[in-house]
């Protein structure tokens, strides 16, 4: 059984004063779980590449949290900053940067025990100022920014049939990560729908006896009649928070590029249209249908620029430029917005990807034919699909996303360093 302690040293630079806080931590289930879900789809050395050892990749970050942690063991990622200001954070990489909230892994007292590992961390006079109430070691690539830590997915398969692709990337909606029935949604005309299930069979959900590894399996094909009229270019999305998939398009008239769109819903369990609901989305440059996300009440889509429209109010409408942006998925997760190699805040204000090649839509090349469709899981586990048809190319990728805590410890009361003091963390991992 793993156990984790945390030693807290703040030294104040003028005076000398050091004061020293303590307090053991629980580790959660992030890692056990992204562990048992990739193995059969990263297999060993795709594991080894990416998790161990853990001292330096998948217990290699630290994060520090204004605000304490639920402290349960599936409470395994890193809140939104909006809740839970980020103070700062390290990993085993060196930060040569200008980061006022990244230290640095303090390699030479950071070393291996006889039963673990002791991590070091140190923040200099101008790092990670502020109040402290929590923190927690994370995987490594989380550690050198956890806003912006990507999404890591290996191919597991890459010959599944051109129209599978092409539904589930094109139409794909909502998956039900209990049975791994993944639900598309199409529109046929303008008052008719067609809605697949598929259902994904790719080891990190449990199959069926009629199952074949790997490959997505259509379980059933039903027309839906609606009760009105839709465009027949609707395109839909799934909202977590409520019963209704939404559907959105732009319409056809414009001034100045300035184009107005609407939005729509239908119910999840029958797909009946309510006529009670509709929205006009004002003032939006260029909307484009895909791809498209919706998080805590508001629907993102676009990729240049990206739309922000608010569900219940959609003359609250804004869009940002994201000039060089190149995305085919958008993806919520922790309340930031995945794109390609960039990340958007609830704000709308983007932050540069940390590195290249980490994010699905980056893996066939970054021509326009490559679309994706990724759906993730509350523990950071990726699914998504992909299809490329100058390669006559389609994918199923398994991933992970690396905004996870592997460890939480709440202080029994909260610090406060500041810029006259220097800080050192020592936190040790130990089997007993």
């Amino acid at each position: 059984m793993l156990k984790g302690h945390a030693k807290i040293e703040l030294k104040n630079e003028k005076t000398g004063k050091l004061d020293v806080i303590e307090h053991d931590n629980m580790i959660t289930n992030a890692l056990s779980s992204q562990l048992k879900a990739l193995a059969t789809s990263y297999g060993f050395s795709g594991i080894n590449t990416e998790y161990l050892p853990l001292n330096n990749k998948g217990m290699g970050g630290i994060v520090l949290f204004q605000n304490m942690l639920d402290e349960n063991v599936d409470n395994v990622g890193i809140p939104d900053e909006a809740v839970n200001p980020i103070i700062g954070y390290a990993s085993n990489a060196i930060s040569s940067g200008t980061d006022s909230k990244r230290g640095n892994r303090n390699l030479t007292e950071s070393s291996k025990l006889a039963n673990g590992y002791k991590f070091v961390y140190d923040f200099a006079t101008n790092q990670a100022n502020g109040e402290i109430a929590a923190l927690g070691l994370t995987h490594t690539g989380a550690g050198e920014n956890p806003t912006s830590s990507g999404i890591l997915g290996n191919a597991i398969r890459n010959n599944i049939t051109s129209a599978t692709a092409k539904t589930i990337v094109n139409y794909g909606v909502d998956l039900d990560w209990n049975t791994g029935i993944l639900t598309c949604i199409q529109t046929i005309s303008t008052t008719t729908l067609k809605v697949s299930k598929y259902r994904i069979n790719i080891g990190i959900i449990p199959i069926n006896v009629n199952s074949t590894l790997y490959q997505p399996e259509l379980l059933s094909e039903e027309t839906i009649t609606l009760s009105g009229t839709i465009r027949s270019d609707t395109v839909w999305v799934n909202n977590e928070d409520d019963s209704y998939y939404y559907g959105f398009y732009k319409e056809d008239t414009s001034t100045s590029y300035v184009y107005t769109g609407k939005l729509v819903r239908i119910n999840k369990n029958n797909y009946s249209l309510d006529t009670s609901y509709s929205g006009s989305i004002q003032a939006i440059k260029d909307l484009q249908t895909k791809p498209s996300v919706i998080m805590d009440g508001y629907l993102y889509c676009g990729t240049n620029p990206i739309v922000k429209v608010n569900l219940q109010d959609t003359t609250d409408s804004k869009y940002i430029e994201t000039t060089g942006l190149s995305t085919r998925s958008l993806v919520a997760h922790n309340g930031i917005i995945h794109a390609g190699n960039s990340f958007i805040k609830k704000d709308l204000s983007i932050i540069t990807g940390r590195k290249s090649g980490e994010y699905a839509a980056n893996f066939l090349g970054t021509s326009v034919e490559n679309q994706e469709k990724v759906f993730v899981r509350n523990d950071g586990i990726a699914i998504f699909f992909s299809y490329h048809d100058y390669y006559s190319a389609y994918y199923v990728y398994a991933g992970n996303l690396r905004d996870y805590l592997a460890t939480i410890n709440n202080l029994d009361s909260p610090v406060i360093k500041t810029s006259e003091q220097s800080m050192k963390i020592t936190y040790t991992i130990t089997e007993e």
